[in-house]
């Protein structure tokens, strides 16, 4: 089905109706007379709405889609809630030409017009009476499921056509950080190592992506999160990096204008959402994951945080977090070539910072405000080890598992040698290494590692 065409607005056909039009209910509920607007909500909302009415709808929304601004919420939500997966192609067509303008004149619409496309991959819930006790159970037998999965996928491709990714991007990633700050870390190793007692832990908030558990899943099974809420970012994640995976590779190979697209796009997200974040876990790991495609990546996306930590014009706990990512990514990311005497760098500013008491104003018992000195990034190492088992296997061969060190610790040794040339990789023309450099080891990523020594003056001067 070609959604790119230009749709042509035919007159519409003779349907029963009732009250005005949809352009003139919206000019008298702007003189303060809303009645005829009600009216078109209450048509819109009947069950029994024919396949020629929705056209006929659609079609006088379209016509007057710049008319619709935000203080139209509630009807523009009764519009996208209108029965059309599973209606005539003629319904589709209609309704993907609704969305596209919509979407291209009023931005404001995205998030509901992705919320109900999503909720069309759950099976609606039926009623099944049994004597005088009433059991709701998912339609996922029915027939039209695949079509009406088509249907949805097809207008969430079209909808990427119109709007730009960055902004698509931002909307999942800001609910998948809900998650992710809803399962703490320390909550998710506690419920694993419990075993299958907690397996409901966490919380069933309304959240945008709420799956029903699978029958399929056993407790025994390997890749389960016992933790709700860790299994459904789990899920998420696993997704997002097979995204990431399947837009930066062509035939399995890297495609290169698409990567830095890419790469921009989840950047101005992590400043805009993730940075921002303390005590996120795991949502993070998606630009860790697309740094490993490339060197270039990596050193731009390090630059990148380097600026971050210099400019003066940014707030104290956004240049806190910009250090804690350069540590932990340093320390942590297999495919950056990094010399020890970089991490240590990185950790010393990173304890520079901890030293730092940012001033907090809280409010004590009796009411008074109270200035008091505290660093809520004290503890904040970014890329601490990743604890969601599925998407894990994304991760695991990247990550540098630190162990604990013996009485006598010798210098390291490398595994390969690098000429240093190769290391300048200008986001374009280096190839990725593969883990060339082991780095020395801590008895754990909270150790000081001041007593090594601080790193020499030409690399204070050397730009990332």
């Amino acid at each position: 089905m070609e959604v790119e065409r230009d749709f042509i607005c035919t007159p519409p056909p003779k349907t029963v109706r009732f009250g005005d039009s949809v352009a003139n209910s919206l000019v008298k509920l702007k003189q303060g007379d809303p009645s005829d607007y009600e009216m078109i909500k209450h048509q819109l909302s009947d069950p029994e709405i024919k396949d020629a009415q929705i056209i006929s709808w659609l079609q006088e929304f379209r016509s007057c889609v710049t008319q619709l601004g935000k203080e139209h919420e509630q009807l523009i939500y009764t519009v996208l809630r209108l029965p059309w997966p599973g209606r005539s192609p003629a319904v589709v067509d209609e309704y993907l030409a609704f969305l596209s303008n919509l979407i291209s004149a009023q931005t404001v619409y995205l998030r509901s017009c992705l919320k109900t496309l999503v909720s069309n991959f759950t099976p609606r819930r039926v009623k099944i009476q049994e004597g005088n006790v009433d059991i709701s159970d998912s339609d996922d037998d029915d027939e039209n499921l695949p079509r009406i999965f088509d249907r949805c996928h097809q207008a969430l491709q079209m909808i990427a056509r119109y709007v730009p990714s960055r902004d698509v991007l931002e909307l999942i990633i800001s609910k998948m950080l809900t998650l992710d700050v809803s399962a703490p870390r320390s909550e998710i190793e506690e419920v694993e190592s419990m075993g299958g007692q907690n397996r409901g832990a966490g919380t069933d908030d309304d959240f945008l992506f709420d799956m029903d558990e699978d029958d399929g899943y056993s407790q025994d099974d390997g890749l389960l999160m016992r933790h709700s809420v860790a299994e459904r970012l789990d899920t998420l994640m696993l997704v997002l990096l097979a995204f990431i995976k399947d837009m930066s590779h062509v035939n399995g190979v890297l495609d290169v204008e698409r990567v830095k697209t890419l790469y921009r796009d989840l950047v101005y997200v992590f400043d805009k959402l993730v940075l921002p974040t303390h005590a996120c876990a795991h949502v993070q790991f998606c630009v860790f994951y697309l740094c490993s495609f490339r060197l270039g990546l990596a050193e731009a996306f390090l630059d990148h945080l380097w600026k971050v930590l210099q400019s003066l014009s940014q707030p104290a706990v956004l240049r806190q977090a910009a250090a804690s990512y350069i540590g932990s990514f340093l320390a942590r990311a297999k495919f950056v070539p990094v010399a020890k005497y970089q991490v240590v760098f990185c950790y010393t500013i990173i304890e520079r910072n901890n030293r730092t008491m940012l001033p907090v104003v809280r409010t004590s018992v009796g009411g008074d405000s109270v200035a008091t000195n505290t660093n809520p990034l004290d503890t904040f190492f970014p890329f601490d080890p990743y604890l969601l088992k599925r998407s894990g296997q994304y991760i695991d061969s990247l990550y540098q598992v630190w162990e604990e060190p013996s009485d006598c610790m010798g210098p390291q040794k490398k595994k390969g040698t690098m000429n240093p040339t190769e290391e300048e990789d200008d986001f374009l023309h280096g190839e990725t290494p593969k883990a060339d450099t082991v780095m020395g080891s801590y008895e754990s990523h909270l150790r000081s590692p001041s007593s090594v020594g601080s790193p020499p003056i030409a690399f204070l001067q050397r730009p990332f």
